[in-house]
């Protein structure tokens, strides 16, 4: 609704949280407003026809009193508005109904003022729309059954009654148009949020699904990754200390030093799976050079990182705005995969990173000609745990953590390689402020 149609309507209330009260104090406001329309349209046929002088300030008085409904409904009353409008339009009803004469079919309009009154009054006050209905009943029952007339009797001509017929289908018309189309619209609404909330429920459901699969391979996973190297180096301490001899005390502890940082990079990795997881995006502009630059850098001591060219192809005031925590883990997997998968075979071996804006999003590419990956085993690359080398050393989270990141970031990632040959990563993210979902 625009915004002067609905301050014309809701007046300065504050705002309604609930969708189908809204509309009911719309449609509240909508009535007293066609009872007002209705009262004057029946004055001025009144005062040309000069039927009596006496009817015309009942008119007047259902449009005051409709009047009365509306601002009431614009101050936040909206119950004694409702109540007001209900009386008004039933005792009208009755009071006309008892002068007109019966062929004219006025009596009709409490099936519409019944309507109405469901529509307006809601299931939250149905007894007084039980009250209000009962009331309807019993008025139609008392013009139908009595003679009892506070205006004077119409006889009315053929032409009187046919005129009267058309004017007053045409308001039980416009009149019932509305009210159907606000239960319509309603119940369009509900049914809508109910169709959106069972499509969360089912996301929400399969989410938890995978989840819960991942847990049962995490928790498998994890107590068989830590427990191994922690045996390892107990294995270990006790070789030592059955040796004096120095040079196999140093290959004990070069052993016991390889066993503690791969248990150091697994548990690194199960961090970086529980930030990713668990925490929100958290937007900053940051230059995306600099950061890649300061994990190349931290790498270069990487063991045989000395023999590697590193290519940075990238702008240097190239900004992006997205989450820099997993920004640097996404980079930092990739990077490190490179430096760690190095094929000594070869003459010269690279990391070629280069980024390529697109729209409003960012084409980040991280290459090396390393020992690369067989190309059966690309579409399981991402999966938790998987690892597709036999030189592999880590916990297999790695690239599952850097798709996961991805996708947080609301980006794709994708994989190429050959086996003895290299492999290359594309990152594809927003560049621009956009809402991340968490």
């Amino acid at each position: 609704m625009p915004n002067r149609l609905r301050k014309l309507i809701l007046g300065e209330q504050p705002y309604i949280p609930s969708r189908s009260k809204y509309k009911r104090v719309v449609l509240t406001s909508q009535l007293s407003l066609l009872t007002v329309v209705i009262s004057l349209v029946f004055f001025v046929i009144d005062a040309i026809y000069q039927t009596s002088e006496y009817v015309l300030p009942f008119h007047l008085g259902c449009a005051a009193l409709a009047t009365v409904s509306f601002m009431l409904n614009r101050k936040g009353r909206h119950t004694a508005a409702k109540i007001i409008l209900a009386l008004t339009v039933n005792f009208s009803i009755y009071l006309f109904s008892e002068r007109e004469p019966m062929e004219i079919g006025l009596y009709m309009f409490f099936i519409i003022t019944n309507v109405g009154t469901i529509a307006a009054f809601g299931f939250e006050d149905k007894k007084l729309a039980i009250v209000f209905i009962s009331l309807s009943m019993i008025l139609f029952v008392a013009s139908l059954f009595t003679d009892i007339t506070i205006l004077p009797r119409v006889a009315g001509d053929a032409e009187y009654i046919k005129f009267n017929i058309f004017l007053n289908f045409l308001i039980c018309f416009v009149a019932s148009t509305v009210i159907i189309y606000f239960l319509i619209n309603l119940n369009h609404r509900s049914e809508k949020a109910l169709i959106e909330n069972e499509q969360q429920m089912i996301l929400k459901n399969e989410e938890l699904t995978k989840l819960n699969s991942e847990l049962d391979r995490f928790m498998y996973s994890t107590s068989h990754d830590l427990r191994s190297p922690i045996s390892s180096v107990l294995g270990l301490i006790q070789l030592t200390k059955m040796t004096d001899d120095s040079s196999e005390i140093k290959t004990y502890m070069e052993m016991m030093e390889e066993r503690l940082a791969s248990l150091n990079k697994f548990i690194k990795d199960i961090s970086d799976y529980s930030r990713n997881a668990r925490t929100d995006v958290n937007q900053e502009k940051i230059y995306a050079y600099k950061v890649i630059n300061d994990i190349v850098e931290n790498l270069k001591f990487y063991p045989g990182a000395e023999k590697v060219k590193v290519d940075m192809a990238l702008d240097h005031e190239l900004m992006v705005t997205t989450d820099p925590t997993r920004f640097h883990i996404i980079f930092s997997n990739l990077i490190s995969n490179s430096f760690k998968y190095v094929d000594p075979y070869k003459e010269q071996p690279y990391i070629k990173v280069t980024a390529l804006v697109n729209g409003g999003h960012i084409h980040f590419n991280v290459e090396d000609n390393g020992v690369g990956i067989s190309e059966k085993y690309l579409p399981k690359i991402f999966d938790m745990f998987f690892q597709a080398h036999e030189k592999s050393e880590g916990s297999g989270l790695g690239l599952y953590i850097v798709k996961e990141a991805v996708g947080k970031l609301k980006g794709t990632i994708t994989a190429k390689s050959k086996l003895e040959v290299g492999s290359s990563f594309e990152v594809i993210i927003p560049i621009g402020d956009l809402k991340l979902e968490t």
